[in-house]
């Protein structure tokens, strides 16, 4: 071990006895996502019914883009439909906003929609943004439903403008802001922000919240709350340099105002590669997870990401910092993946008892020169501040990412689900497949 492994000289700690039928991890449950674009959406899990009735729901989508009933009439004449984003409120409502866009037109919106009934149907198409300037793109919009505040829900986005045309459809990771336009006008990133009181009937203007000035950008921003109400806004922000900074910001009205950022570590980029060929992998590459103790009064917050600053540059590996005191001050960043290469995908979930969950994956149990690219989830829990169980394979899963569907890389997606049900936490995990007219599912697993 060395001085970056947060089990350092940690015991087993206190461990918490599981409910019946709660034990291990089970058999992953095949489970279609909805999205055109197949990237795993984080879904709150903790509604019994939801849980129980997860691998046999087969809702309709909201129509956000014409292969799904998109129309000038309902608000979804869009060509593509991408990163979604569902949460459930306190009142069973649930939330999901995604990205639409016609790239040669051009046109672009963050849209939402509401469902009573879990998903099975979905209320009218809202259109919190839209864009048909060539060079604004709103990009990985976030929604959180307020669990202490009945009716009220946030929604955030990065907002970037200023692309060049030569840009293209690239990872977030890439930097796409970062590129003047022509003209030489600097490229602006900043991270907006809009939120409902009335059960999404309605929804403020869309404002920024953190801007970090010319060539620079906001990405991956999510809002999360905490036990004391406390909002507190987690994103990167990626400097002319090419460092990104995690940064956090807090507001403590209810998203009225909002303080100055605070820092929570640098970070750097390395591209995660198969390493038998040096194929790309495409990944969360500078996005973050964040999480938080769910428990009234409590301030905890967590927050992972992947990270090369512990290997020179190198290699990106999985990295986490906690706050104890609700985002205002922050512990240096632990490496929480194995020393043995790379690591990605880095995904957290809080429980009940205020026990935080992280997965993430890894080529640790690939054999080189093999046909099959064999990638690991793991799983690791913190027993006691700073101190996490070893990482745990989740070995139900078998995954060759080289049957992964490629999108500027082997691509699982930006995002896996997990959240926590109960003292358990569940997972969404996409399964590539060797079928080419099914090339991928995504399955839920239930950890702990």
């Amino acid at each position: 071990m060395d001085n970056h492994w947060p089990g350092r000289g940690c015991d087993a700690g206190p461990r918490h006895r599981a409910r019946a039928g709660n034990r291990g991890v089970r058999a992953p449950v095949p489970y279609r996502a909805s999205g055109q674009r197949r990237q795993p959406v984080p879904p709150e899990l903790s509604r019994p019914d939801a849980r129980r009735d997860l691998p046999r729901r087969r809702g309709r989508a909201p129509p956000f883009s014409q292969c799904a009933g998109g129309t000038d009439a309902n608000g979804g004449n869009y060509e593509r439909a991408s990163d979604p984003w569902v949460r459930f409120g306190p009142d069973g409502q649930l939330y999901l906003i995604a990205l639409a866009s016609s790239p040669l037109v051009p046109h672009s919106a963050i849209l939402l929609s509401r469902s009573r009934d879990g998903g099975r149907t979905w209320g009218p198409v809202q259109t919190l943004i839209t864009d048909s300037a060539p060079d604004v793109l709103d990009d990985k919009p976030a929604v959180t439903a307020d669990p202490g505040r009945r009716g009220q829900a946030y929604a955030v986005w990065t907002r970037l403008s200023g692309l060049s045309d030569s840009e293209g459809d690239e990872a977030a990771g890439d930097l796409r802001a970062l590129t003047p336009r022509a003209a030489g006008e600097p490229p602006i990133g900043p991270a907006y922000f809009t939120r409902t009181v009335d059960g999404g009937a309605t929804w403020d203007p869309p404002r920024p919240i953190l801007d970090p000035g010319p060539d620079a950008q906001t990405t991956g921003a999510q809002v999360v709350v905490l036990g004391d109400g406390t909002l507190v806004l987690v994103t990167n922000v990626i400097t002319p340099d090419g460092v990104g900074h995690m940064t956090a910001v807090r507001s403590t009205d209810g998203g009225r105002t909002w303080q100055a950022p605070q820092e929570i570590s640098t970070m750097r980029w390395a591209r995660i590669l198969d390493p038998d060929t040096g194929a790309r992998v495409r990944t969360a590459d500078f996005l973050p997870s964040v999480a938080a103790d769910p428990r009234r009064g409590h301030a905890e917050l967590y927050v992972a990401w992947q990270d090369a600053a512990l290997t020179g540059g190198t290699q990106a590996q999985v990295v986490l910092s906690a706050s104890r005191d609700g985002g205002r001050t922050w512990s240096p960043p632990a490496r929480l993946s194995r020393d043995q290469g790379q690591a990605f995908l880095p995904q957290l979930a809080v429980n009940e008892l205020g026990v935080p969950m992280l997965t993430y994956f890894d080529f640790s149990r690939n054999l080189p020169d093999t046909a099959a690219l064999e990638t690991t989830l793991w799983t690791r829990v913190q027993v006691r501040p700073g101190c996490w169980t070893a990482p745990r394979p989740v070995p139900e899963l078998a995954i060759d990412l080289r049957q992964a569907p490629v999108a500027g890389g082997y691509f699982l997606g930006d995002y896996v689900g997990i959240a926590s049900h109960g003292i358990g936490f569940g997972a969404l995990v996409p399964v590539p497949r060797l079928r080419p007219d099914d090339p991928a599912d995504v399955v839920y697993v239930r950890l702990r």
